[in-house]
């Protein structure tokens, strides 16, 4: 029984991803004139004239690649979909939507994490030690977990977006030459 409950969630998960990783290539990316994506990119600029400091520049200089993978990507789906039409943009829109998720996860994970990093440092200033501060402050752990998530999220989560921009750059039309 509980195979079955299982089951069901999984389609309608998997229908559901589908559902919008199809309106995001098919609907989104063409609104407005492609006015949407002008505005992510501003948005996602936000570390442009936020020069992060310490740990975080190197964790905003990995992110930084992969925004521009994500770019990338974007316009190479563009091109298939001009070339071959919905039935281009079809075969990678899951793919899309994974890629974008994780880079634009990392992004938000970042952004907290550059307050969680000044608020720790000043936390530590007034500390007798660092482990005697994360032993007995909770706000201290707090933002010493913003920063080890984010940490991880870097450097263990947010590669997964180099597969789904390969895959989209391969462009592999095979599915629609299939005899069905």
């Amino acid at each position: 029984e509980q195979n079955t409950r299982d089951q069901k969630i999984a389609s309608i998960y998997e229908g559901t991803n589908g559902i919008q990783a199809l309106d995001l290539v098919s609907r989104k990316f063409a609104a407005k004139k492609g006015q949407l994506l002008k505005v992510l990119e501003q948005e996602l600029s936000w570390f442009d004239n936020h020069a992060p400091e310490d740990e975080l520049a190197g964790w905003v200089a990995e992110w930084e690649s992969y925004r521009t993978l994500m770019q990338e990507s974007i316009a190479s789906l563009k091109k298939i979909g001009e070339e071959q039409g919905k039935d281009g943009y079809v075969l990678y829109a899951a793919n899309m939507l994974d890629l974008m998720g994780d880079v634009l996860c990392c992004f938000y994970l970042l952004k907290q994490a550059d307050s969680a990093q000044q608020k720790w440092k000043a936390l530590l200033a007034e500390a007798t030690s660092q482990a005697k501060l994360l032993e007995e402050n909770e706000e201290a752990q707090f933002y010493w977990n913003k920063l080890r998530t984010t940490e991880f999220y870097v450097w263990s989560v947010l590669p997964r977006a180099l597969s789904n921009a390969k895959t989209i750059k391969n462009a592999n039309l095979a599915p629609l030459n299939a005899c069905l």
